[in-house]
């Protein structure tokens, strides 16, 4: 399978969303059993679809916060990738997952990783800008297809669309952790981006109830011109598969790049040719005599011969 992803053509990504289920993880054994059974979800996967890209959701593998004040989680993020990394590099998956184990515990620093297809962590990027680990998230990085692919969450405070480390970026790997985010702010809030950005938007949200909080679903894959490629419901487990044009994206984005190039020439040129275009301040014996009016205000204006 891994030779499939090798030789797939450089003009397309094939890219997984998953509304994965939120487990209710009470215990250390049921945060290793949703580990292991994550990553046999991945090997399914990769043996019988031919995707480059697949992205699950947050809290799909360490369930929702639910004590808070506890502070030693059941699972490590290294228990995560040690399990994963082996199934990306045997399926030849790229794979976008939670690492934040944020089931046991109120973690303020949700943490998401991208896994390259030999099974290395390639970027990290968490929710909590106090985090020294956040700086691997601040630029992108070489993912996927080549794709400059940054990481980033949608139900932050600040405004994504202002996030600097977005700027640049082909590919945008969207999470959503809130429960009860309504599928309407989820679906447009990643086909806003791909079109404000230009880039491809993978957004993934938890799907189904732990019994104390409620998720939505409606991942989606969403191309760079704000067109839904693949949409999911509110069903667990509901998947969506989408072929992202990278040649289309690069076109297009070249073609922006041109044409605002060339506007700022055609005005650069306009100004040395027309003067007018940048007035000098007036001088006082261009204005005319102060005139007042009948409701007392004093005005001054330019005299029209004086402009050129």
């Amino acid at each position: 399978m891994h030779k499939q992803s090798r030789h797939r053509r450089d003009t397309t990504l094939a890219a997984m969303v998953i509304n994965q289920a939120v487990p209710r993880v009470r215990s250390r054994l049921d945060a290793r059993v949703a580990i292991l059974h994550t990553a046999e979800f991945l090997r399914e996967v990769g043996g019988s679809y031919d995707v480059d890209l697949v992205v699950l959701p947050e809290h799909g593998m360490h369930g929702a916060p639910r004590r808070a004040g506890r502070h030693e989680p059941f699972t490590t993020s290294d228990e995560v990738l040690d399990a994963l990394g082996p199934v990306c590099r045997e399926s030849g998956l790229w794979v976008a997952v939670p690492v934040s184990a944020g089931g046991t515990r109120d973690d303020p620093d949700r943490q998401m990783a991208l896994i390259d297809d030999n099974g290395e962590v390639v970027a990290r990027h968490g929710a909590d800008p106090c985090s020294r680990r956040r700086a691997a998230g601040t630029r992108t990085v070489v993912g996927p297809g080549g794709l400059r692919t940054a990481l980033a969450y949608g139900d932050r405070v600040r405004p994504f669309l202002s996030d600097d480390e977005l700027w640049g970026a082909e590919l945008v790997v969207q999470y959503w952790a809130s429960p009860a985010m309504s599928p309407r702010r989820v679906v447009q809030a990643a086909r806003s981006l791909a079109w404000t950005n230009t880039c491809f938007v993978v957004s993934a949200n938890a799907a189904g109830t732990d019994g104390s909080h409620h998720w939505t679903g409606h991942s989606s894959l969403v191309s760079y011109d704000g067109a839904v490629l693949g949409l999911c419901g509110d069903l667990e487990y509901e998947l969506q598969y989408a072929e992202l044009p990278i040649a289309a994206l690069r076109a297009e984005r070249l073609r922006q790049a041109c044409s605002s190039r060339s506007a700022a020439d055609t005005f650069a040129a306009r100004s040395r040719r027309s003067p007018s275009l940048h007035p000098a301040p007036t001088k006082n014996a261009d204005r005319a005599p102060i005139a007042s009016t009948s409701y007392g205000a004093r005005v001054s204006c330019v005299r029209p011969e004086r402009i050129r």
